[in-house]
């Protein structure tokens, strides 16, 4: 259980991390090849993830959420790809897809390979 609540809190910690720098400076989403939001949206944006991003930390060790996470952020990366190759929005956006897909595969594989049901 080690494992999968390890890669819980870092993906935990990562949203909690880019919410808080979207809230700060909220010129980032130029430097991402983004487009610009006013800076009230994209706190907005930035609040979220950090919500996010503490739900995952504090509920790393609860099984049905690790489980759940899987399919979610498989589905926020799908998600992501769809408003990408729809030209909605720009390729940079794949970025933060990737990051869902890694995260989701890493605690899957480490679901897989713990004896927890």
């Amino acid at each position: 259980m080690k494992h999968i609540t390890q890669s819980l809190q870092i993906f935990g910690l990562y949203a909690f991390l880019t919410g808080v720098t979207f809230i700060i400076y909220p010129g980032v989403f130029t430097l991402l090849q983004l487009p610009e939001l006013s800076a009230g949206w994209t706190r907005l944006i930035g609040l979220l993830a950090a919500v996010v991003g503490i739900y995952y930390i504090v509920n790393a060790a609860y099984l049905p959420f690790a489980k759940a996470s899987v399919v979610v952020r498989s589905m926020f990366a799908v998600g992501v790809f769809l408003l990408f190759i729809t030209k909605q929005l720009p390729f940079s956006i794949l970025n933060f897809g990737f990051v869902d897909i890694i995260g989701a595969i890493w605690t899957y594989t480490t679901l897989k390979k713990s004896d927890i049901k």
